[in-house]
């Protein structure tokens, strides 16, 4: 691993304040971010219900 990676967590925290923005749709954030985008969509539902905050569960 590269000293210079960011960590999944401030990754997490990038995802989350872009999907807040507005500015981008959740398929362009899962290709950005590398991730799939029903997991970017579970992730978000867990964090608008209030079960799990931004650091507690990976998106």
């Amino acid at each position: 691993m590269s000293w210079n990676r960011e960590s999944p967590m401030n990754q997490r925290v990038k995802l989350i304040g872009d999907w807040l923005t507005g500015a981008y749709s959740k398929s362009e954030l899962a290709r950005h971010y590398g991730v799939s985008r029903p997991a970017v969509m579970r992730g978000f539902a867990r964090v608008r219900a209030g079960r799990c905050s931004i650091s507690s569960r990976a998106i």
